[in-house]
């Protein structure tokens, strides 16, 4: 969901592109007032970036002795529906995306979530059945909370109830913008907000293009955009000829100048 100095946490929800940007959000201070927020380079005075979930050491401290924690490899799934929750998961480290699927096996991504996010707290908290999938998208850490040690927490520590209140808000505005992505904008259009929400402008290729964060393949981009893998390879085709994208050795770069006037068109909250 937010992004110059230091790299932090890994996710955040762009407004003007309605994705997670996993790679983004870097932290600056404010001597001034004291405080360190999560801000985008290019959004940096949007009130949506200010207030990010993001790791927090002091409350690591205090979630860590309590904490079941687990190392779930790339690729494997933490949750499926039907699975009982009782309990919140912290993520310490890596990606977890968080999904639903039909009954032919098409996946509709709902977000993915990088270190300092929680999740599961809708079902964790009534001790319930979940309905989506949970998976780890890279190697991953997670601290598993107990619903008892939540509501402890959430008496107890200001910090946690505050980053839980973070997550709740921060996926709502996502799910209300993805609803408007899906309602409004061509598949075309889906498609480059995808992939610019994963452009690194730290490195700037032949003077002219912008590398990925993350390489998704046709199939998962299809998903993402919620269309077919043929229609995800034509249209990449389309954005090649457009001179938005390359391909080079399989990976996809971004037009450096298509991308700083199509950010800058985009309207922020």
């Amino acid at each position: 969901l937010c992004a110059p100095p230091v790299p932090m946490a890994r996710g955040f929800y762009d407004a003007k592109v309605f994705a997670w940007q996993p790679g983004a959000c870097r932290e600056q201070y404010h001597p001034q007032k004291g405080i360190t927020t999560m801000e985008h380079p290019s959004a940096s005075n949007s009130f949506l970036f200010q207030f990010l979930p993001q790791r927090n050491a002091e409350l690591e401290r205090v979630l860590r002795p309590i904490a079941t924690i687990q190392d779930i490899p790339a690729k494997e799934i933490i949750n499926s529906p039907g699975d009982f929750i009782d309990g919140l998961y912290y993520i310490y480290s890596g990606r977890t995306k968080n999904y639903i699927m039909n009954a032919d096996g098409i996946e509709k991504v709902l977000y993915t979530l990088s270190e300092g996010w929680l999740f599961g707290e809708g079902i964790g908290k009534f001790s319930s059945e979940t309905t989506i999938f949970s998976a780890a998208v890279e190697d991953t850490e997670i601290w598993r909370l107990s619903y008892q040690q939540n509501q402890q927490l959430l008496r107890e520590q200001p910090e946690y109830t505050q980053l839980l209140l973070r997550c709740v808000t921060y996926k709502q505005i996502y799910l209300r913008y993805e609803v408007e992505n899906l309602c409004f904008n061509s598949c075309k259009e889906r498609l480059k907000r995808a992939i610019c929400t994963e452009v690194d402008q730290s490195t700037l290729i032949d003077s002219a293009w912008y590398e990925l964060n993350h390489q998704y393949s046709h199939y998962e981009l299809s998903i993402l955009i919620s269309s077919a893998r043929v229609t995800v390879s034509k249209l990449l085709s389309e954005l090649c000829n457009d001179n938005f994208i390359r391909v080079l050795n399989r990976k996809i770069q971004v037009n450096a100048k298509q991308y700083d006037e199509y950010i800058s068109n985009m309207k922020i909250l």
